[in-house]
């Protein structure tokens, strides 16, 4: 009954779609150099084998340097400098025209595929140093085991089969990062944990391990975070909320934005990293039957490059649509002034956008993102969830706190499915990472009914509440 209750609340979400309000004095100051760059590091790789800009440096220099390899070996050489201007266009434009493409001289998905080849070791020429390029070894033209090691390693990290060939799928990776993950994703378990008579049967059967002291302390920041997104907008520009000034410090406010019916969000920078922090909703709304259906994802703009038959609810993919234009913008000044590092945290229907988010810089920018979402609902179909974690890795930790209905919303029976990453607290009150997707053994379990909401504001490690606490 409660769950057919929930299902027949009213639509709220998306009846209107008002801008983003209140984007701070910095955001308009940078707006012309982020938002319109000069045409030389505009070119875009998008689609089957792409992922955001060319940049001039960075990740997206690595990515000029490996294309203009890649011409080079397909008898359009050019200066391989990591700089994109008229010789490396005019050369894609020619190799273009040779192989029936459209010849623009943008080296888009189409591009890409026939310019890459299938290679391994004891490969050699110009593709082999591409891919080198974009593992970050020495671009040698030679695949040899020090290569050979490197691909397997980046393989592992993006969840592909491990066999050292760099095929269409490596090559859809490499053009998406610059190196190699430093760590695997959570669905490649580590050692088990030794075990106790307090073990949780996930740990027991291989499905889960429990979390170390050291990562349940580091879920503090990111809860605090989450929940001063709760708190008056107006005590996040000097970090005057009650969740705030009990929370962790930051150095710049940077922007916020929403209101009305669009989630509220802010972009601060605390030194090390860049933070976004976005509110979850005031009620369950979002599971209203007639917003949760799962919606394509529009390619213009192409907010999730390389990703094929993604759909998303529809309710949380129109308010994400609404607000990344300007978290992006905001996101890019910060990091222009931070360390290269972005954390993107929220609760509930503000996690869920939060995953949106997080996937979408991750998979646009040259930095690192981490996601922590905590009691987040489903947000898409499976093919969404596999793309969420090719994108992010082990850096998404969903956490869901023993039997919250939420975390089992929408129902997989509409097409539904979560990402890897969960956090689990178990019926005992201990904290278990848990193996793949919609694992049986944690959660409410693939095949279990939704039973309660009690737990679904906390209590979070250590010992956080969702929800400002002293203010609305």
């Amino acid at each position: 009954m409660l769950l057919r209750n929930l299902l027949l609340l009213p639509l709220a979400l998306v009846v209107a779609h008002p801008a983003p309000a209140d984007i701070s004095v910095d955001l308009d100051k940078a707006r012309d150099e982020f938002l319109t760059p000069p045409h030389s590091l505009s070119i875009r790789a998008v689609g089957d084998l792409g992922a955001g800009a060319f940049g001039g440096d960075g990740a997206g220099k690595s990515r000029i340097t490996a294309v203009q390899h890649l011409l080079g070996a397909k008898g359009h050489p050019v200066g391989v400098d990591g700089l994109w201007g008229p010789e490396s266009s005019g050369a894609v434009t020619a190799f273009q025209g040779g192989a029936g493409l459209s010849a623009d001289g943008i080296p888009g998905p189409a591009t890409l595929g026939a310019l890459v080849d299938q290679i391994s070791q004891g490969s050699t020429g110009g593709v082999v140093s591409a891919a080198q390029v974009l593992l970050a070894v020495e671009a040698d033209g030679d695949f040899g085991p020090a290569t050979n090691t490197a691909t397997t390693t980046f393989q592992s990290g993006k969840g592909l089969t491990a066999d050292g060939i760099i095929g269409r799928d490596t090559w859809t990776a490499l053009f998406s990062t610059s190196a190699p993950p430093k760590s695997l994703p959570p669905n490649d378990p580590p050692a088990k944990d030794p075990p106790s008579k307090s073990t949780p049967k996930a740990v027991l059967a291989g499905a889960a391990r429990l979390l170390t002291d050291d990562e349940l302390k580091s879920l503090r920041d990111p809860g605090r975070y989450a929940a001063a997104a709760y708190c008056k907008p107006e005590g996040w520009n000097d970090w005057s909320c009650h969740k705030c000034v009990n929370g962790p410090p930051f150095t710049k406010f940077y922007a916020r934005g929403g209101g009305g019916f669009i989630p509220e969000w802010y972009v601060i920078g605390n030194g090390a990293s860049v933070v976004v922090g976005i509110r979850g909703s005031e009620g369950l709304t979002w599971v209203d039957n007639f917003v949760a259906y799962l919606k394509p994802v529009s390619k213009s703009p192409d907010w999730f490059p390389g990703g094929q038959d993604l759909s998303l609810h529809g309710g949380f993919y129109d308010s994400f649509s609404i607000i990344i234009p300007a978290i992006t913008l905001a996101v890019k000044v910060a990091l222009s002034e931070n360390k290269g590092q972005i954390l993107v945290s929220g609760h509930s229907q503000g996690a869920a956008l939060a995953t949106l988010v997080a996937t979408s810089l991750q998979a646009r920018l040259d930095a690192t993102v981490t996601l922590r979402a905590f009691s987040p609902p489903r947000q898409g179909n499976p093919a969404w969830a596999k793309y969420v974690d090719a994108t992010l890795g082990n850096r998404v930790w969903r956490l869901t706190n023993n039997n919250d209905m939420v975390t089992n919303l929408p129902l997989m029976g509409m097409g539904y499915r979560h990402t890897s990453g969960e956090v689990w607290r178990t019926i005992d009150g201990q904290w278990i990472l848990c193996y793949g997707q919609e694992s049986p053994w944690c959660g409410m379990g693939k095949d279990a009914v939704p039973r309660g909401i009690e737990s679904h504001t906390g209590p979070f490690p250590p010992n956080i509440m969702m929800g400002c606490g002293g203010e609305k």
